[in-house]
This record gives C-alpha cells, sequence and structure tokens, in this order.
C-alpha cells in the first residue's frame, strides 16, 4: 500500500490577524510564523481594533463566510487583550474549531510575571 503524500504547497491558506489593538503585533508574530512554512501559500487578512462585541461578531460572520466559501478552515492569529471579545471570538459559530494561535494566556488581565508566554495553539 503507497502513501500518497498531500500536496499543501497547492493550496492557499486563508489567515486572520486579529487585535483589539492595531494589530501590529499579530501580524509580525504571525508573519514569523508563517515563515516556518516556505512552500505553503497564504493570503492573509488583518483586522485591527475590533474593540466593541458588534465588531467581534462581525468578525467572525465574515470568518464564517470565509470558511464556507473556502471549505477550509483558516488559521487565526490573536493579540485580543480584552478578555470578553476574545471569548466572543474563540468561542462563537464555526469559527470557534478554526486553528487559532493566541498570545495572550487564557485567563490573564495582564500579563504575568516572568517570562513571557509562548503562542498558545488552541482548537
Amino acid at each position: 500500500m503507497a502513501i500518497i503524500p498531500i500536496r499543501m504547497q497547492d493550496s492557499i491558506r486563508q489567515v486572520y490577524f486579529l487585535s483589539n489593538g492595531t494589530a501590529i503585533t499579530a501580524e509580525t508574530l504571525g508573519h514569523s510564523l508563517l515563515a516556518q512554512f516556505p512552500s505553503m501559500h497564504f493570503r492573509t487578512k488583518t483586522i485591527p481594533f475590533i474593540d466593541t462585541a458588534a465588531k467581534a461578531r462581525a468578525v467572525i460572520d465574515e470568518i464564517d463566510r470565509d470558511i464556507v466559501d473556502a471549505n477550509e478552515l483558516p488559521i487565526v492569529i490573536s493579540t485580543m487583550a480584552d478578555l470578553e471579545l476574545k471569548e466572543i471570538i474563540d468561542t462563537t459559530g464555526p469559527r470557534a474549531t478554526t486553528p487559532c494561535a493566541g498570545y495572550f494566556p487564557a485567563g490573564a488581565k495582564n500579563l504575568p510575571a516572568g517570562p513571557a508566554p509562548g503562542i498558545c495553539f488552541c482548537r
């Protein structure tokens, strides 16, 4: 029985950079992460200033439409420091199963003392 490799380099994966601020950190860290996969192709979209529940739900709606259109889960890289808005983005709709890299520890109101938290992959 032969194993046929999946040709990941032929697909283009959607990546979202989300933040309740400028999203510069999400973009910088995200591009550093994506650079580790040179044979893959990514289409990126930055959505900054997600600072209300209504904006968070609108982002979820956009990502959910992308899931349906592409028939593939996008990658979400988030630096949402507002925990209530992060919860909306992390747990709403089909997007709740999307691979997500968060840069703030879950449940933290402030960054913890000591070493900076690493990338937290969820779902």
